[in-house]
């Protein structure tokens, strides 16, 4: 699949249109100050941040903004450094459009009689999805290095899941033989004929519609 849909697997995909973050009637804005880096990271922080600029996902930031999140710095047992935004305050006046996820218990009845399975993970999943302008400076962060804001939908941020499920509920609705769990992608047939069928139709679907998955995850 990696061969036959290479496009599927490079880089961040997108969505098409753009994603509003709706806020509460009474949400009042917030100001943080930013967060000292630590020197040991300083330059593993500007490498990242330049990351992302280059794959879109954050851009700087120039203008006034009324929000200014802080944002924590975390290393993972990799080694790789997230630069995670703090969004406490602005999910607090955040209107969730609660969309159901499935669970696994969901979907075992659908699952009876399958003996092929494969999984698909979108890769970063979240980033997949365009943020408007309006709903960009609300993410915005203080950084030593300058002010940037979010291009695309931010983990962590409260709505996110119900927003990236229902696109993901979209994408697949009305194939055979696959569910979704989460960012996950169940794909399954009686035989391997079956099975890779499904798994074909589901990779045409991704392909046209713009979400890219993750080979290393892919089981």
């Amino acid at each position: 699949m990696v061969k036959k849909y290479p496009k599927c697997f490079r880089g961040v995909g997108l969505f098409s249109g753009e994603n509003h973050i709706d806020l509460k009637q009474d949400a009042e804005p917030d100001i943080h100050p930013p967060r000292r880096v630590p020197e040991s990271i300083q330059d593993t922080v500007k490498k990242e941040l330049k990351r992302k600029i280059e794959i879109d996902v954050i851009e700087k930031v120039d203008q006034p903004t009324d929000w200014v999140n802080s944002i924590v710095y975390v290393t993972k047992p990799s080694g790789e450094l997230c630069i995670c935004l703090d969004q406490k305050d602005l999910n607090n006046c955040v209107r969730r459009p609660h969309h159901y996820t499935q669970v696994l218990d969901d979907i075992l009845s659908q699952l009876q009689g399958a003996d092929i399975f494969s999984i698909l993970d979108a890769r970063s999943g979240y980033w997949n999805m365009k943020l408007d302008d309006e709903s960009k400076l609300l993410t915005m962060y203080y950084t030593p290095y300058g002010r940037y804001c979010f291009r695309r939908l931010p983990f962590g941020l409260v709505s996110a899941q119900d927003v990236f499920q229902k696109k993901v509920d979209l994408t697949i609705e009305g194939l055979p033989g696959v569910v979704a769990i989460a960012d996950d992608i169940v794909v399954f047939g009686k035989t391997k004929a079956e099975h890779d069928e499904h798994l074909d139709n589901v990779m045409k679907r991704k392909q046209e519609i713009g979400l890219y998955l993750n080979p290393e995850n892919a089981l």
